[in-house]
């Protein structure tokens, strides 16, 4: 009887150390499968939060170093009520205590004034894009298939707000992919030899630019967001030319 006893408190012990040791997936995994608690966990490890090592306390509060449930759990309100931190109408200040320049750019925007006006409800946050594990990729399809659905045609709100968005995200997309093949380009001609100073100044620039225009997009002021854009565009265009120009100077002179 007494080995028993030992027995079930060591697994209880161990039980407890498993799930302190894992934090609040170390007691979600164990719900029954399909339930909203795995699949919070499931989504979560495939996120970029996992890897960034951002748990779910960070977001949602709660205690993940207790052993108990109600230990776990203390302090912690349910995500319906506006007390919540991933309340819909504090989403975004919860997400902007890392992603700073994304909130500051969306605090200027017409769905944050509505969000925290007298219909939050009708207002989209991060979450409505990005999931609320940050586990979705975005496109231009993606990005105006959300828009559509207040901007439409049906309802009257805006409805060329989708195809704006669209065409605004896919010239993002487009100086991204410049910006990659201007870095590529200055990679191969230092490789060579070559003086890539004054392209990697203007790449400087560029990525400036370009991480400016990402947050900036998070405004939904598309004038503003193209403007800044075409600077990375413009920047990653000059890089590209300042290597072509030394490299070929090198192979005039022979090196």
């Amino acid at each position: 009887m007494t080995r028993l006893l030992v027995l079930v408190m060591a697994l209880l012990l161990a039980a407890r150390s498993t799930a302190a040791a894992g934090g609040c997936p170390g007691c979600h995994r164990g719900a029954p499968p399909g339930s909203a608690a795995v699949i919070a966990v499931e989504r979560w490890q495939g996120s970029v939060h996992a890897g960034a090592r951002v748990t779910c306390d960070r977001c949602h509060g709660g205690h993940p170093e207790a052993t108990t449930r109600e230990g776990a759990h203390a302090g912690m309100v349910s995500p319906s009520d506006p007390a919540s931190p991933v309340h819909s109408t504090h989403v975004p200040e919860t997400c902007g205590r890392c992603h700073d320049p994304q909130y500051q750019e969306f605090i200027r925007s017409r769905h944050y004034r509505v969000l925290q006006g007298a219909a939050p409800g009708e207002a989209p946050t991060c979450v409505t894009c990005h999931g609320a594990m940050h586990t979705e990729v975005l496109t231009p399809e993606t990005v105006a298939a959300a828009c559509a659905r207040c901007h439409n045609t049906r309802d009257g709100v805006s409805p060329r707000i989708p195809q704006e968005a669209h065409a605004t995200l896919d010239l993002i997309f487009y100086a991204k992919t410049t910006l990659e093949w201007s870095r590529d380009a200055v990679v191969h001609a230092r490789a060579l030899g070559r003086e890539v100073g004054e392209a990697e100044q203007a790449m400087v620039t560029a990525e400036a630019a370009f991480h400016a225009a990402e947050a900036k997009w998070h405004s939904f002021r598309f004038d503003e967001i193209l403007a800044t854009v075409e600077r990375a565009y413009a920047g990653a265009k000059a890089a590209k030319r300042a290597v072509d120009d030394a490299v070929i100077r090198g192979a005039l002179e022979g090196r």
